[in-house]
């Protein structure tokens, strides 16, 4: 039941998106692809993947580092 509530939100969201670019379209004077959407580049994409990856790992390590990984304790 919850997978198809965010489906139906995904939607929403998704309809929203389209309006607002329909509207941007229908008031623009001059309007080119790029106005509307811009791809990301690769690269950018990629150095902030690593970036995100490296600030996740660290707090990975900052959390078990909490922990006690002793033999025999349970």
């Amino acid at each position: 039941m919850d997978v198809q509530v965010q489906k139906n939100y995904d939607y929403q969201e998704q309809m929203a998106y389209e309006t607002l670019m329909m509207r941007a379209a229908y008031h623009a004077k001059k309007l080119k692809k790029e106005d509307l959407f811009k791809r990301p580049s690769d690269d950018k994409a990629t150095e902030q993947t690593m970036e995100q990856a490296k600030k996740q790992m660290k707090r990975q390590q900052q959390w078990l580092a909490q922990f006690s990984f002793e033999k025999g304790g349970a």
